[in-house]
């Protein structure tokens, strides 16, 4: 038998909008610079990350490339503000996040996306699990 444990959320940017996430049955991290993101991933395992795209720190979505090269399987939804063009969610997408969402997102569809996220990863570990048995 197996029981899975609650996800671990990492919102990276999001400010005020990570508070649609309180509710959600995960433990949230939460923290609003890549720099603050890349120490926290080194010291903390997570389930998926939802970050912005442009972050002061690591402009252009530099942040989410990093983390998809260093960490492919962890799932990844990007937000885009309104200053973010199309060009932006097409580079995101190119990346194979699983998610690109708008800053302007209501709750739940925001948690929509976050349990997907959740979803995927769990179900990718329970296959890793059935492969090794």
């Amino acid at each position: 038998m197996f029981m899975l444990l609650p996800a671990t959320i990492l919102t990276v940017g999001l400010g005020a909008k990570a508070d649609a996430l309180e509710n959600f049955s995960a433990r949230l991290m939460r923290v609003e610079t890549a720099n603050e993101a890349v120490l926290t991933l080194r010291r903390e395992f997570v389930d998926a990350i939802i970050s912005k795209w442009n972050l002061p720190d690591m402009p252009k979505g530099e942040f989410i490339k990093r983390i998809k090269s260093a960490r492919s399987s962890v799932p990844i939804a990007v937000m885009l503000d309104e200053q973010d063009d199309c060009t932006d969610e097409s580079q995101a997408r190119t990346l194979g996040v699983i998610a690109v969402v708008h800053s302007d997102i209501d709750e739940i569809s925001l948690m929509r996306v976050v349990e997907r996220m959740v979803m995927k990863k769990q179900t990718h570990l329970l296959q890793a699990v059935a492969v090794e048995n």
